[in-house]
């Protein structure tokens, strides 16, 4: 599931030239997912290390993306 989400996303980002980033846990048990998506751990929220990411990214813009 996850590489076929990732071959996915890359064919939308080569076909409109906008970058994408996602998250896709693939974990064995639901435990670890709620571990993953922890709101008192942050750093280990998946979430929201993708939104850090994508405010990093967009700091690289000098204007915001028309998207």
């Amino acid at each position: 599931i996850c590489e076929q989400c990732a071959t996915g996303i890359m064919h939308v980002q080569l076909e409109t030239g906008t970058p994408i980033i996602f998250e896709v846990l693939m974990v064995s048990k639901k435990r670890y997912a709620i571990q993953r998506s922890s709101l008192i751990k942050l750093k280990y929220n998946k979430g929201y290390q993708a939104a850090l990411a994508t405010l990093d990214l967009l700091t690289c813009f000098q204007e915001p993306p028309d998207f």
